[in-house]
């Protein structure tokens, strides 16, 4: 199935750009710390771009805690065919050594601990470090419990070749999926499996994982694609700032690869049965098609992780 693109014209009210200083003046967060290098050691922020390596895709994520859930996320993007690199944003001395030791482990992983609030300026900090330190062609966005399946990133990666070799001014700058899965458990199923997208009529929005912005767009803007003093809301922005600047936008089913949300029982985590309260979902129960689906788009480890029966199993 191919990728449709469509021209997303501006409109009259426009989602808002990235405020710049909201906090204290400040756009980005201090480190705590210089920044974890995939290629080994450290440097400081100010310094990254000393240190540029050259990649297909980075994925930029914040996370905190649920260490378990984010390996899960990152090893799977390192079972596609590209060379996927990851830049992280903790915020303990826990969120440190797991990023030290991903990045020993598969040298793909930079990251850095910085404040986790306010969350804006926590994901703004990330995505910039990646823009400073990745020569990459597309820069991509992820929960940390929103795996992005190699099917996905794959589908994007190809799609972007062959947009590249068309007429100039014709490839997109956002790549962007419609509709995700929902993977936790409720009474009756185990584990249960949701389609989800959001009802056009009311409140169209890409889902604010698995979108990959091109480096044309994050150099013009500069790398700021949060509104650093928001806690809420973060996904209107980056989305509504390519519509004002009258960008291209892909729009990927879930066919063409899915992201599957994880959702548990974590205090950090929108729970389960909050996603039947929210009037702008449109959801369907999935869990046939989308067993066959997601065998199809995960690795085997990742799947068989999500499906364990045993003590093994992510909700056990």
């Amino acid at each position: 199935m191919e990728t449709l693109i469509v021209v997303e014209p501006p409109e009259p009210e426009a989602a808002p750009g990235p405020s710049h200083g909201p906090v204290g003046g400040r756009d980005l967060a201090e480190p705590e710390g210089p920044v974890i290098l995939c290629t080994g050691g450290t440097v400081g922020i100010g310094d990254l771009e000393t240190e540029r390596v050259r990649c297909p895709v980075v994925v930029c994520c914040a996370f905190h805690g649920r260490h378990e859930v984010l390996e899960l996320v990152v090893r799977e993007s390192l079972h596609t065919d590209v060379a996927v690199h990851w830049m992280l944003a903790g915020s303990s001395d826990e969120d440190r050594e797991v990023i030290e030791r991903l990045a020993g482990e598969t040298g793909r992983v930079s990251g850095l601990v910085c404040d986790n609030a306010p969350l804006g300026r926590k994901w703004q900090t990330c995505v910039r470090a990646a823009h400073r330190l990745y020569d990459a062609d597309l820069y991509a966005i992820t929960g940390s419990d929103d795996i992005l399946s190699h099917r996905l990133i794959e589908h994007v990666v190809r799609s972007r070749e062959a947009d590249l070799a068309k007429p100039a001014g014709v490839s997109p700058d956002l790549y962007c999926v419609t509709g995700w899965l929902v993977h936790g458990e409720a009474p009756g199923f185990d584990p249960m499996l949701l389609k989800c997208s959001y009802r056009w009529e009311k409140a169209f929005q890409p889902l604010g994982a698995g979108r990959f912005y091109s480096r044309r767009f994050l150099d013009r803007v500069s790398g700021l694609v949060f509104d650093s003093g928001r806690a809420r809301g973060l996904d209107a922005c980056g989305y509504g700032l390519v519509r004002e600047l009258g960008g291209l936008v892909a729009y990927c089913t879930v066919e063409d690869g899915p992201v599957v949300s994880i959702k548990g029982e974590w205090e950090q985590l929108n729970r389960l049965e909050t996603f039947f309260r929210v009037d702008t979902l449109l959801i369907e129960e999935f869990s046939f098609e989308g067993y066959r689906l997601l065998r199809e788009s995960l690795h085997p480890e990742t799947f068989a992780r999500l499906f364990a029966t045993d003590a093994t199993g992510l909700f056990s």
